[in-house]
């Protein structure tokens, strides 16, 4: 089984300048779309502190991508997403073995969670375009997530 695992796109990160914003949405929803018409579970996760916290507008997912209301959520606060014991759960449960994973920020929460995925023996794929961030050397950032994570093992997918 797969699933596709979506972190932290939320208002109080999006909200901020994006190096390719219009393309990180576009590719994280054609995802989506993908993983619901293959029968695929799409997760998303959000990252819980002081600035991004989910009773405000801050904390939410942000609209533009199409999650649906029975999607799962889990929360984290940490930058591994499988810092989430619900999420470990959840992914067990349904028999999860082959993970896509997509959100912010590249070299932060997106690629620990690549990391630490791989560690639990899950397969782990990037979404090309499906990451990002806000730093103004973000094609370089990005590039060399990339590269470190092909290394590590995980699959960087169009």
């Amino acid at each position: 089984m797969k699933a596709l695992l979506i972190i932290d796109v939320q208002n109080g990160l999006t909200s901020r300048k994006l190096y390719k914003k219009e393309l990180f949405f576009d590719t994280i929803n054609e995802a989506i779309e993908s993983a619901r018409s293959d029968g695929d579970t799409v997760i998303f996760v959000q990252h819980i502190n002081k600035q991004l916290d989910p009773k405000i507008y801050s904390g939410n997912i942000d609209i533009r991508l199409r999650k649906q209301d029975d999607d799962p959520v889990f929360s984290k606060t940490k930058g591994d997403a499988f810092s989430s014991p619900d999420l470990v759960k959840k992914l067990q449960t349904l028999g999860i073995s082959d993970i896509a994973v997509a959100g912010l920020v590249s070299h932060g929460c997106v690629m620990h969670t690549c990391q630490s995925g791989l560690k639990l023996g899950y397969s782990i794929s990037l979404l090309h375009n499906g990451h990002t961030c806000w730093n103004t050397n973000a094609e370089e950032k990005i590039v060399t997530t990339e590269s470190k994570l092909k290394i590590l093992g995980v699959n960087i997918v169009a």
